[in-house]
């Protein structure tokens, strides 16, 4: 398959992770782990997690993006593929229940967004996401790459 077919999947999706979903007005609720439950969403998001499906779709292995959580709670997200310039974005996240509510700074050419994203499914290698409006939540793989 010709990896011009994911060219603007990639980039749509990328934006979508990042862009798509606004928030709110009233912030989700907080649910605290029960005692002996499972670990807790932020601390197992902590590390670097590369795409490997969006769209239903494999991302070719000439694709290379990737989000990195850091424990500080910022993220940095790398969006590159063939024939397209490195697209990076900082920000920082907030882990709610299984609600990641971004926030991207303002800078010279947009204001400040945030957005959230459920986790639908988290292990120690692999991260289910989706986003959107109900009516257009896209789903998104991820598989691990690093971890801290």
């Amino acid at each position: 398959m010709n990896a011009r077919c994911f060219i603007l999947p990639t980039i749509l999706a990328g934006l979508f992770i990042v862009f798509w979903s606004p928030v709110s007005s009233q912030p989700p609720q907080v649910v605290q782990p029960k005692e002996g439950a499972a670990k807790p969403w932020a601390k197992s998001l902590i590390g670097t997690w590369k795409v490997t499906k969006m769209f239903g779709r494999p991302l070719p292995a000439t694709w290379n993006n990737t989000i990195e959580f850091k424990q500080n709670g910022r993220y940095s997200l790398r969006i590159e593929s063939p024939n397209r310039p490195l697209t990076i974005t900082d920000g920082s996240y907030i882990v709610l229940d299984h609600v990641i509510r971004f926030t991207r700074p303002a800078d010279a050419e947009r204001d400040e967004e945030n957005w959230d994203v459920t986790i639908e499914a988290l292990s120690i290698d692999k991260l289910n996401t989706t986003a959107g409006p109900p009516h257009e939540r896209e789903r998104t793989v991820f598989r691990r790459i690093v971890s801290e």
